[in-house]
C-alpha cells in the first residue's frame, strides 16, 4: 500500500504533510523526487446508500471514472421497465440452469469458442438468451 522507498541519508529527506477537507497526503521528498502515497488504489459503487454519485473502475483498461445517477424514478415501474426485468430474470435463470447442467455447459463453451464478442462464457449464455426473451 505504501511506496517504497530506498534507504536515505539522515537529514536529507523531508516529510511534508498536506491535509484539507478531512483527508490528508504524505509526500517524501528526496531531492528532486517524490513518492506519492495512495491511500486506495480505486473505489468502486457508492460511497454510501444516500449519495447520487457512483465511483466506477473498469479492470480492463485501469481506467476510474465517476457517474452520477440524475433524476432518479421513484414510482412504480412501466410496463416496459416490467417485461426488461421478466426477460433479464429469465435469461439468468437459462444461464443458472446451462452452468449447473455438464452437458450444456459444454455445448455453450463450444459455441463460445467459436466467437470473439464476449469475454466470459457466463456473458455469452445471458446474451444468447437475453436476445431471445
Amino acid at each position: 500500500m505504501f511506496a517504497a522507498r530506498k534507504a536515505q541519508k539522515p537529514g536529507r529527506v523531508k516529510r511534508l504533510s498536506f491535509s484539507g477537507g478531512g483527508q490528508s497526503l504524505r509526500v517524501f521528498q528526496d531531492m528532486a523526487k517524490v513518492y506519492y502515497i495512495d491511500p486506495i488504489s480505486h473505489i468502486s459503487g457508492k460511497v454510501c446508500r444516500h449519495t447520487q454519485t457512483i465511483f466506477m473502475h473498469r479492470r480492463d483498461s485501469g481506467t476510474n471514472f465517476t457517474t452520477r445517477i440524475c433524476n432518479p424514478h421513484k414510482g412504480n415501474p412501466t410496463d416496459g421497465q416490467k417485461d426488461a426485468m421478466l426477460a433479464f430474470a429469465a435469461a439468468q435463470a437459462k444461464v443458472s440452469e446451462v452452468m449447473s447442467d455438464p452437458t450444456q455447459r459444454q455445448a455453450a463453451a463450444q459455441r463460445f469458442k467459436n466467437q470473439t464478442k464476449y469475454k466470459t462464457l457466463r456473458g455469452f449464455i445471458f446474451a444468447e438468451n437475453y436476445g431471445q426473451a
